[in-house]
């Protein structure tokens, strides 16, 4: 057997795991197992869905789930691949999600783990694999969620344009996570409660498994809903301070009016301008003018012009 491919085997199963699958690995898998080659084909090409297929000897099962880089904040998807037959369960992901081969780690070198995730049904073995993949979405869910809260509280301590950043980085990951997690519970109504391969005992089970995709959904959609309002409210707060600073702004360059307009007059080269060439001509126009921005500005004020 290829190295890359580790096997658990009891008295009724077999558990085949794959990480980053070769050329030679899906070989390995031709030679062995009759598989259809399109879904052969379809482990080896990414897939940006999740979707299953159902063979004669076989189901086949492409379920995307989400990746964290702690390096740069974003979501990413990861896709795993499962062949589920009677008496073996192959299971293929690309290294970036652990949940699959701690498990298979776990079971490998205890035997009461072997007991208790294997049993004597691949359909066992699966929904433990799918519960541990779920369970690895809730901290994200959650480190989402304490985002959003430290975002909040950054926009009303006056950092509204720092947030923008932030808010859009949290804004894109709840919508790729939103875009991996979509699919899910229609693809496992799909695969397990309209299915007539899979036993009736494990549909309890299964049932979780959808509960767990609700859940994951339910608080997506909270999360876009607080992080859409919190863009309108730092977007509002942004407004608002801009408008007091434009306020500012239109208040002096209204008080400057009158003494732009009297300095203008009063440059005028004209013959009989008052006031030029008299005694402290240039202190009366200074006065003159500091008196009439005074003046509007005052009437401003009472007018609530601004």
């Amino acid at each position: 057997m290829n190295n890359n491919i580790k096997e658990i085997t009891n008295a009724k199963v077999r558990w085949l795991d794959i990480d980053s699958p070769s050329r030679q690995d899906i070989e390995y898998l031709k030679e062995h197992f009759t598989l259809h080659p399109l879904d052969l084909e379809d482990v080896v090409a990414p897939t940006q869905r999740s979707k299953m297929e159902q063979r004669e000897d076989y189901i086949f099962l492409i379920m995307l789930f989400p990746v964290y880089s702690r390096k740069t904040g974003e979501i990413e998807s990861s896709e795993t691949d499962y062949f589920l037959a009677k008496d073996y369960l192959i299971s293929i992901h690309r290294g970036d999600l652990s949940s699959i081969p701690d498990l298979f780690q776990l079971c490998a070198s205890s035997e009461q783990a072997k007991i208790n995730y294997i049993s004597d049904s691949p359909q066992y073995i699966l929904y433990n694999i799918l519960n541990k993949l779920y369970q690895y979405c809730f901290p994200i869910l959650d480190h989402i969620s304490i985002d959003i809260q430290n975002a909040k509280k950054q926009i009303f301590m006056g950092k509204e344009k720092e947030m923008l950043e932030k808010i859009l980085i949290i804004r894109r990951n709840i919508t790729d996570l939103r875009k991996i997690m979509q699919s899910h519970k229609i693809t496992l109504d799909k695969f397990f409660k309209n299915n007539t391969k899979i036993s009736k005992q494990y549909l309890e089970y299964y049932d979780h498994l959808i509960d767990d995709t609700k859940e994951i959904w339910d608080q997506l959609e909270a999360s876009k809903e607080s992080i859409e309002a919190m863009q309108d409210t730092n977007e509002s707060l942004i407004s608002y301070k801009l408008n007091k600073v434009m306020k500012i702004l239109t208040v002096i360059s209204v008080g400057l009016l009158p003494a732009t307009f009297i300095t203008n007059l009063f440059m005028m080269n004209s013959k009989y301008t008052p006031l030029v060439g008299m005694a402290n001509d240039f202190w009366i126009i200074l006065l003159i003018s500091i008196i009439s921005s005074i003046l509007l500005l005052i009437i401003i004020w009472r007018k609530r012009w601004l």
